[in-house]
């Protein structure tokens, strides 16, 4: 449940930058209602491909008995090289993952497949 919680903080994290930008914007209102609607759209067409991705790479069974899609999906498209390549650009991207030697679960054991 903790785990859920810290997520669901980063998700919502996202929210109070909103106030800085409505700050730097010119048209006021009108911009940050364009922004939102703009980003939002964007959000949901990246994950509508993702997920299309799976489908078509994985198909319904490989979805249905993979413990980490989007793990087996780079395995399949890329390779074991892609996997190390994704866990490099992943681990410097998120500089606070960095610290989860220190914990007992690690998105990068889904990697290595343990």
């Amino acid at each position: 449940m903790g785990l859920a919680m810290v997520f669901v903080l980063l998700t919502f994290g996202g929210w109070n930058e909103a106030a800085y930008i409505s700050a730097e914007l010119k048209s006021g209102r009108r911009g940050m209602a364009t922004a939102l609607i703009a980003s939002i759209a964007v959000i949901t067409l990246i994950y509508l491909l993702i997920n299309l991705a799976y489908l078509h790479v994985l198909g319904l069974e490989g979805m249905a008995v993979s413990d980490a899609i989007a793990a087996d999906l780079v395995r399949v498209t890329l390779g074991d090289t892609g996997m190390v390549l994704i866990g490099i650009i992943v681990t410097l991207a998120c500089p606070h993952l960095r610290q989860c030697h220190y914990s007992d679960w690690c998105p990068y054991q889904l990697c290595a497949g343990a």
